[in-house]
């Protein structure tokens, strides 16, 4: 029985590099290489200071003691009980990412700044600007809610009801589309509005469908709103024709926070790994936008700035924005909204202890 929270640190150790000050054969060693061993340490482990070095000492050599860590915290019935907020974590996590899938997003409001370690960008401010297009075959089976890596949120059609239906605040709940069999199909412009429209408008200008110029006019920049008007309504035509003959996909919707963001306070730690919290700023925006690159510590939060919705989040961001992945807020949630979780086991999510000051 769990009478306190227990904090541990998992680290992914190179087998090569192993030795003191570990126990020999302690850890697992993973497959099917054998070259990385998992150790899992109390964060009260004496030797975690002596890791720290041997992480440094190998950085210096262009290597590496730990090449991956991560945190867990285990609490009491008790504790997670009596907690006044809670952090939401999602854990059932898939690719690609929505950008991937058709999704727009709009990156002329997102800030530029390009962090010192690298060329990665700050990126927040980004906005998406269409609907969330996402390959369903890829959501991990038998969960309720679930995250694409660039921290895109999605909830089942029986999750959305239960939240629905308990009346929860601080989120709005938009359909998630499937782009896996559609979105790339060919499209019969004949048999479309918007199709028929390019088609209208391709003949005023003296170009026919079977023409060579055909492709290149239709891929310029000033058809493409009617080129997303065709593959959204060849898509729904389809979706149509799917549903018609009894194999509808699952419904899935996206979950947007619309509650205000709520600044994160000490002593909530960021930084680059477990033993670096990263003095420098190097991965911090100078724009307030990011706190760090990954978040090392329990949250705590402005009690005075949470309106007390059962959905909120932080004002600011951790990550980067690299390829699709994108800097995201911490989620956090109301006792009302873990009790649901509880009565109606939904599968994909923790939750871990929040505080407020």
């Amino acid at each position: 029985m769990i009478l306190k929270m227990q904090e541990t640190l998992e680290l992914r150790i190179l087998e090569k590099h192993f030795g003191e000050p570990f126990r020999p054969n302690e850890g697992k060693l993973l497959p099917p290489e054998n070259q990385v061993r998992r150790v899992t340490l109390s964060t009260k482990d004496p030797r975690l200071a002596r890791i720290a070095e041997l992480q440094e000492f190998w950085r210096r050599r262009g290597s590496l003691l730990f090449t991956d860590w991560t945190y867990s915290r285990q609490y009491s019935e008790a504790e997670l009980r009596s907690a006044e907020c809670l952090k939401l974590d999602i854990t059932a996590v898939f690719e690609p990412a929505g950008e991937s899938c058709g999704t727009v997003y709009d990156e002329s409001c997102a800030c530029p700044h390009v962090f010192s370690e690298g060329q990665q960008t700050c990126g927040v401010g980004g906005k998406q600007v269409s609907d969330l297009f996402l390959d369903f075959r890829k959501i991990p089976r038998n969960k309720d809610i679930a995250r694409t890596i660039a921290d895109e949120w999605i909830v089942s059609q029986r999750l959305a009801e239960l939240m629905v239906d308990a009346k929860l605040s601080g989120f709005e709940l938009r359909p998630a589309r499937h782009k896996a069999h559609f979105r790339e199909d060919p499209v019969r412009l004949e048999s479309l509005t918007a199709g028929r429209e390019l088609l209208d408008r391709a003949r005023v200008q003296g170009i026919t469908k079977d023409s060579w110029q055909f492709d290149c006019w239709m891929n310029r920049p000033e058809q493409r709103n009617l080129m997303e008007r065709v593959w959204d309504e060849n898509v729904k035509q389809k979706e149509h024709q799917q549903t018609k003959r009894g194999t509808k996909c699952p419904t899935w919707y996206q979950l947007l926070i619309t509650s205000e963001p709520v600044p994160v306070l000490p002593p909530t730690k960021f930084g680059l790994d477990p033993f670096d919290e990263d003095p420098t700023g190097s991965y911090r925006c100078p724009f307030g936008h990011i706190a760090g690159l990954n978040l090392l510590s329990e949250v705590t939060f402005s009690r005075g700035q949470w309106d007390g919705s059962d959905l909120a989040r932080t004002k600011e961001m951790v990550g980067l924005r690299g390829g699709v992945v994108r800097p995201h807020p911490i989620l956090l949630a109301s006792p009302k909204l873990r009790q649901l979780f509880l009565d109606h086991p939904v599968r994909g999510a923790e939750f871990e202890v929040a505080h407020l000051a």
